[in-house]
């Protein structure tokens, strides 16, 4: 959601992505499909955050923060798993995972994952 600034203030938000990631690994945008009413209790929630961190930054507590995220898989059967790959992006194993499982299944294995979410300050 592009925002125009709505006062003075120097800390205006001026841009909004509500996005989602689904447990089969796709992330969507939906910040164009929400309805109007929820629109506007964002709006005025960002405006509250606009004013808040302009006029008193001391009570502005919230922390940027990147998520880092490693994805481990292995290729898994009866007698155990072992470690075959490692990714640092969810997007590229999501792009990977239809020949991994192929291969897997080739070789008489199930592939299963391991995920680790950080965060980088």
């Amino acid at each position: 959601m592009k925002r125009e600034p709505h006062s003075k203030f120097t800390h205006a938000i001026v841009d909004c992505k509500l996005t989602v990631t689904w447990n089969d690994g796709k992330v969507e945008d939906l910040s164009a499909t929400l309805p109007e009413y929820l629109r506007e209790e964002i709006e005025r929630y960002l405006d509250e955050l606009d004013d808040l961190r302009t006029e008193y930054p001391a009570d502005y507590v919230m922390e940027e923060v990147s998520r880092d995220m490693k994805v481990a898989v292995y290729f898994e059967a009866n007698a155990g798993a072992h470690s075959v790959a490692q990714f640092d992006s969810e997007e590229t194993y999501m792009a990977c995972l239809p020949a991994l499982e192929a291969l897997a299944a080739s070789k008489g294995y199930i592939v299963t994952e391991s995920l680790e979410i950080g965060e980088n300050k």
